[in-house]
């Protein structure tokens, strides 16, 4: 009966392809990056990633820092804050460098940069990975709605999860009112 939940359930779906799209591309590209024997200090660099995969900033600073850049009540707070994840680049990355390095090489000396070798040579051969930590993404993405219940006043971005938990918390508001409305007047 609520109007609200066909613009919300868009929403979601727009989130989900779009926030999966983009997390496995960058993450993609930050683990080719990171796979590169040639990197200069890509061990240092593991190590800040490693980091921040098992210490945050928190939610108060990243709640600070998204207002400051201005993404509140944007589409791109939903998909921005979540676009790389450690953990997939990790799987990512392990996967890169089970592939043959011969195919680098060969793509290399043919006049390919980083770049071409990733999107004609990697990624296409990379079917499985992909699927995979595109269906980790994507789940994660349509589930979320503590996201959106933080970073979004606006009814209008709220995705199908958020809208359904605001729904579910008015009724049991709402019952327990009842309930207690109940119990002061019988007593």
């Amino acid at each position: 009966r609520d109007s609200r939940i066909g613009h919300a359930f868009l929403i979601s779906i727009l989130r989900t392809i779009v926030g999966t799209t983009l997390s496995v591309l960058f993450t993609a590209i930050l683990a080719y990056g990171l796979s590169r024997h040639e990197l200069m200090g890509r061990k240092v660099y593991m190590v800040f990633c490693i980091i921040t995969m098992y210490f945050s900033g928190g939610l108060i600073p990243t709640f600070l820092l998204l207002r400051e850049f201005g993404m509140m009540d944007t589409f791109w707070v939903l998909v921005i804050p979540g676009m790389i994840s450690v953990y997939n680049m990790i799987i990512f990355r392990t996967f890169f460098l089970g592939l043959p390095a011969g195919l680098v090489e060969s793509a290399r000396i043919d006049g390919c940069n980083h770049l071409g070798v990733l999107t004609r040579i990697i990624l296409p051969i990379s079917g499985p990975v992909v699927a995979t930590l595109s269906l980790f993404t994507a789940v994660y993405h349509w589930n979320d709605w503590f996201s959106a219940s933080i970073y979004i006043n606006d009814t209008r971005l709220i995705p199908i999860q958020t809208l359904l938990k605001q729904i579910l918390n008015s009724n049991i508001v709402t019952d327990q009112l009842q309930k207690a409305i109940g119990s002061s007047a019988a007593g």
